[in-house]
């Protein structure tokens, strides 16, 4: 039953909203408020990076999706068309939350997202101006999903001398509380382990130094692909002996990949990490041998 339902949700991606905008004017398909592309930059400098942001504004009720959306759902895309010698990054992604979609758990955002990539240009630019154009694909769902695409178009100047450019001052502080609260490396000398039997996997946290002693809160891993199942519960352990700070276990789906290298995402501890300013963690842990050599 849970696997139709997915299905179900899946198909209604063939019904998509198409939309274009010029030079960035706001849009506003069904599921969102508004969609933009912004930036911080009033102008731009040869060789030096800026950034960009696709701003998701969702209306009352309404979720994207996370890179790893889970058991349904879409990420949003990102499909660059920069001038000749620019170059963009990967998005970062901010920490999701868990969504309902119709019952069904997954990874996502509600009100308001801001992805946002860092854009490199050349050394040398002849143009007195730049237009950055985007297209970009996403789901906004809530008792039913609502596919779109949209084309974006920013124009931005090019300064040719060291004269200052006054900075827009609200949209420079919201990229800078987006990226600070970018979820951070797990630290490499953390000894993380994974096994599966069955249908679980079970994912294991040593820290390195006893000085260094958990704190016990709630713990939920948000997967980036689709090795764990999104609506199953997740169940920790903090063990009383040994050196294992605790251990997660994750339900595999039955359409989860065959053969994955590395379980990886993001996550989650509601009472922070040792020596970490942030409640997520980026961990990526390659697979000690083919997982689907079950115990």
């Amino acid at each position: 039953m849970k696997c139709f339902r997915i299905l179900l949700l899946l198909l209604s991606l063939s019904f998509v909203n198409t939309g274009k905008a010029e030079d960035n004017p706001a849009q506003q398909p069904e599921g969102l408020q508004k969609i933009e592309l912004v930036s911080p930059a009033e102008a731009i400098t040869p060789d030096q990076s800026f950034y960009v942001g696709l701003l998701f504004t969702l209306s009352p009720e309404y979720h994207t999706y996370w890179r790893g959306p889970g058991v349904v759902g879409v990420a949003p895309s990102f499909e660059w068309n920069l001038p000749q010698g620019f170059h963009a990054s990967t998005p970062y992604w901010p920490a999701p939350e868990v969504v309902d979609m119709v019952g069904i758990e997954a990874n996502g955002y509600h009100d308001e997202v801001l992805f946002i990539t860092k854009i490199t240009p050349p050394e040398k630019i002849d143009k007195e101006e730049i237009t950055i154009k985007l297209r970009s694909a996403w789901m906004a769902c809530a008792s039913s999903c609502h596919p779109g695409v949209g084309d974006f178009a920013l124009t931005i100047p090019v300064r040719k001398t060291d004269a200052p450019v006054q900075p827009n001052e609200a949209m420079t502080e919201r990229f800078k509380k987006t990226l600070a609260a970018i979820p951070p490396q797990a630290p490499e000398n953390w000894k993380w382990s994974i096994r599966r039997h069955e249908s679980t996997i079970f994912l294991q946290l040593e820290l390195p130094n006893a000085s260094d002693r958990l704190k016990q809160g709630d713990i939920h891993f948000f997967c980036d692909d689709m090795q764990v199942d999104s609506d199953q519960p997740q169940q920790t352990e903090f063990p009383h002996l040994g050196d294992v700070d605790f251990i997660q276990q994750l339900s595999v789906p039955d359409f989860a990949p065959k053969e994955p290298q590395q379980l990886s995402g993001l996550l989650f501890n509601s009472e922070g990490w040792p020596g970490i300013d942030s409640k997520h963690i980026e961990i990526t842990i390659p697979w000690p041998t083919a997982p689907t050599n079950h115990e």
